[in-house]
This record gives structure tokens, C-alpha cells and sequence, in this order.
């Protein structure tokens, strides 16, 4: 991470905040000025802050992998957030200086991170919006990128990026020709005496970014695809010829061609054939690439064939992760426990600091019955990834399946994830429960009604409601759902 850079003058061109007193309708935050005329989109001009442009006027957000249009209130939010300069604000402060005047509750600030989040995922843009728990959210700027802070866009806000001939923006650097490479060589070669012997020299900046993408794509999360595509888009600009770049990227590509929205999906999977293309022609053995190419095809309706493109990345590279773990969900939806199991033990051997394969080992041994490795394999997976959702949700959905609704309840109210499972999300589990722990037709009509509503509005509620509806005996709803 790179610290925000101080507070406001600073941070703002003097154009785009010509008067620093408070205003009358403003105040101080942390120390910070902030309020609702700093937050008036119409006179914000755009700034670059990391990688990403921001261009509030517009309510757009731009980066590396795309730029995303995002609503007033969240590009308020999201404006809020980088003038406190690293600061933390409360909700409380969020509210106030957002919807002054106005009675919200936590949804409406969760949903506002949420979608501010999704945005810097889309995008991949080096920004992060970090949970304090029990105290707020800051943003900080990673160190990826133009780490300068603020200007208007007449001062160096990014320039369009140029197209690289695999469809990849190469971006930055001065583009030299081959004769003048062909001379240079020939002054050091005089210079060496003729003997000179060329050894390419390391790039640190590259081995970061194909290490932070690698971080992103193993979290298997929509917004840490989407983080890893900009890491990677960029390394393949710095290095052309890295076939562990590209195939890094098509994985990304496929991560995000899962997860993105209707009218994004083509162009994810044109993006992912493109990067696999690439890798392969440099290096045919490339797993990623090959994993990211066998993932790509849906495997539903088609198991066997699905199969057949798993195994045959696995027949090159045994030991990649990802087409590992594609096995380890593929045998568990036809019903082979043992052989997912297994799968999923060799998925993360390959990769012990992968959450995914952690959490995925947790749930292969609590369907073995062996609820106390199940256990242990969860909760060293909550101690590394706290804020891993499919993490910290695989925790709750143990404890409460297996008769221990009360351990269950306590990790509910601990409030520090309570940007995470939101207040339909609290609704639906404090419903489920009281049904889970007696059956009780009571506590079991109660739950129906609370997850009729929640599978309305996301599909993650749809699998919880089908699982817990299955768990507490009523198998009915559970088809229903499905």
C-alpha cells in the first residue's frame, strides 16, 4: 500500500476546491474537511488517484481493465472516502455527509460500499475499500500504478491506452525501433570489447504485478478478478513474451467471464481466448492457460466432455490449482464425493494459500463425515482469510448444519462482518436458526417467508435457502427454490 496523500488542499487541484474554509453546508471528519458542497458532483472536476480516473460529473470510474458508471450516491460515497485521505469514516459519517438530512439505515451504506467495490473490481483500478471492524471504512491506494494523487484532467490523468495485436492495451514508454535497438546493442558490443555478454536484468515491478494477480485470481471473487485483470493487464504490457502473464490473465478473463454481467460476457470470453491463445503460443504447457480454456465451456448438461478438457490440462500440468479445483466442483455435481475429495486434498497441496481450495477441503470433509477435520480445516482457513466470504460463510453454514446453531448465532452477532452479510442477509439467518435447531413448524413457516423474499433479490440467498430448507427437513421448499 502507498499512503493517501494529506487531506484535501493537497489532495485537491485548487480549481477543483477553490475555497478550503468550511463552507456552510460542510464540516470536518477526522480532520478532514468534508461535506455535502465537497461532494457536489457537477463541480468536481475529474482526477487521477493511483491507476484509476475519476470523473464525478460523469459518475464514471475508469481503469486499467474498463471504466464503470456508477450512481450519484455512490460516487458521493466513494468521493467521501478519498477525501478523508486515508482516514477512517464511520457510518455515521457516510450518513451525514452523504444523505444529509435524510434517516438511512446500515443497508443503504452497505449497499453504497458494495457498489463502489464492484466498481474498482470492474475496473481494476489499484483502489481498496478496507472494513475497520467496529469503527468504519477507508480507502487506500495500492501500490500499483501512477501512485501520484490528485490533478485535473488537463494534468496527468491518463491518456488512452494503445492496443497490443492480442487485444491486450500496452500501456506507457516510449516505443523504440528495431534500429535502434540494433545500434545500442553495437555501442555496448564495442563498448564490452566485442565479449559484452547481454544478460536481461530482473524487473521487481513485473514480478509484482504477476504476484498480485496470482493473489487476486486464487480468491475466486468477482471484484478480485476483476483487481487481478488490471495487475496482469498491465504486466503483459511490461513483458510481451511472459507466457505466465498471459495465462495469469486468461484466467482472470475467465473468472470475470463467469461473474460479469449479461452484456460483458462476450467480451470476457473473447478477452480469455485471446490472453490463452497467447500463453500457449509461448508455451504450450502453460496450465493456466490450459485451465482457463477448459473452464471456459460451461460444464453443466455436458459433464463428460467438461471432463475431458480437465484431464487433458491435468495430463500437461498435473499440479495447476485451477484446473484442479475445476475437478473438485465438477466431481462433487455428479455426485463422486470420494473422487472431489480427493481432488480437493491435491488442489491444495499445489496451492496451500489458496481460500478457495481451503474452504472447498472443509466442505468435502464435513459431507465425509469427519466434522472434527472439518472444523479444523475452517478455522484456520477464518484466522488466515477473515473477510473471505465463502470463508467466513462455509464457517457459519458448518456450525449451523451440524447442531451448533448457538456457535452459529455468536459469529452472526459479532457485527464485524456486518458490511458483508448485509441486513437482508442478518434477516435471513436469524430466521433460519431457530428452524434449524428445532424444526419447529413454526420457526420453519417463519423461515419460509423471510427466504421467499431474500431469493428475490440475490442468487446467493437461492443456495443458502435451498441447503438450510434441505437441512432442516423440508425437502418441498428446497425443490421449490431449486
Amino acid at each position: 500500500m502507498v499512503a493517501l496523500p494529506e487531506p484535501q488542499v493537497s489532495m485537491m487541484a485548487s480549481r477543483s476546491f477553490a475555497d478550503v474554509s468550511v463552507p456552510p453546508d460542510g464540516n470536518r471528519a477526522n480532520g478532514v474537511l468534508v461535506g455535502p458542497k465537497s461532494l457536489r458532483l457537477a463541480h468536481r472536476e475529474a482526477f487521477a488517484l493511483g491507476n484509476a480516473t475519476l470523473r464525478p460529473a460523469l459518475r464514471t470510474v475508469e481503469g486499467p481493465g474498463a471504466s464503470a458508471a456508477i450512481e450519484p450516491r455512490v460516487m458521493q460515497v466513494l468521493l467521501a472516502l478519498i477525501d478523508a485521505g486515508g482516514d477512517v469514516l464511520t457510518r455515521e459519517d457516510l450518513r451525514r455527509l452523504c444523505w444529509p438530512g435524510q434517516t438511512v439505515g446500515d443497508d443503504s451504506v452497505n449497499r453504497a460500499i458494495g457498489e463502489a467495490r464492484r466498481a474498482i473490481g470492474v475496473t481494476g483500478a489499484a483502489l481498496r475499500i478496507e472494513t475497520i471492524p467496529r469503527v468504519g471504512y477507508r480507502l487506500t491506494v495500492d501500490a500499483v500504478g501512477d501512485p501520484h494523487a490528485f490533478g485535473p484532467t488537463d494534468a496527468p490523468v491518463p491518456s488512452p491506452p494503445v492496443e497490443h495485436p492480442a487485444g491486450v492495451p500496452e500501456r506507457g514508454g516510449t516505443r523504440l525501433s528495431r534500429r535502434a535497438i540494433g545500434a545500442g546493442l553495437a555501442v555496448l558490443a564495442v563498448a564490452g570489447g566485442g565479449s559484452a555478454m547481454l544478460r536481461p536484468r530482473t524487473d521487481p515491478r513485473l514480478q509484482e504485478l504477476i504476484e498480485r494477480g496470482r493473489q487476486e485470481v486464487r480468491d475466486e471473487l468477482p471484484e478480485s478478478d476483476a483487481q487481478g485483470v488490471g495487475f496482469l493487464r498491465e504486466a503483459v504490457a511490461r513483458a510481451p513474451d511472459s507466457a505466465a502473464a498471459w495465462g495469469l490473465l486468461a484466467l482472470a478473463y475467465r473468472g470475470l467471464a463467469e461473474n460479469a454481467p449479461p452484456p460483458r460476457v462476450a467480451g470476457a470470453v473473447r478477452d480469455c481466448e485471446a490472453a490463452a491463445a497467447r500463453a500457449l503460443a509461448l508455451d504450450p504447457r502453460d496450465g493456466n492457460a490450459l485451465a482457463a480454456r477448459a473452464l471456459l465451456q460451461p460444464a453443466f448438461g455436458d459433464w463428460a466432455a467438461a471432463e475431458q478438457r480437465l484431464g487433458a490440462a491435468l495430463a500437461l500440468a498435473p499440479d495447476n490449482s485451477a484446473a484442479l479445483n475445476g475437478m473438485v466442483v465438477l466431481t462433487q455435481s455428479v455426485g463422486f464425493n470420494a473422487r472431489s475429495a480427493a481432488f480437493a486434498e491435491r488442489a491444495v497441496a499445489a496451492d496451500p494459500l489458496s481460500p478457495a481450495h481451503q474452504y472447498r477441503l472443509a466442505y468435502k470433509r464435513w459431507i465425509a463425515g469427519r466434522i472434527e477435520e472439518a472444523d479444523r480445516t475452517i478455522d484456520r482457513a477464518l484466522q488466515l482469510w477473515p473477510r473471505h466470504p465463502s470463508v467466513w460463510f462455509a464457517r457459519l453454514l458448518l456450525s449451523a448444519c451440524t447442531g451448533r446453531t448457538g456457535q452459529a448465532r455468536i459469529q452472526l452477532g459479532e457485527g464485524a462482518q456486518a458490511d458483508m452479510i448485509g441486513g437482508v442477509g442478518l434477516a435471513f439467518w436469524t430466521a433460519a436458526l431457530p428452524a434449524l435447531a428445532g424444526h419447529a413448524p413454526d420457526d420453519v413457516a417463519a423461515f419460509r417467508a423471510v427466504s421467499a423474499r431474500a431469493v428475490l433479490l440475490a442468487p446467493i440467498f437461492a443456495v443458502f435457502g435451498i441447503q438450510l430448507a434441505a437441512a432442516m427437513g423440508d425437502l418441498a421448499r428446497a425443490f421449490a427454490l431449486a
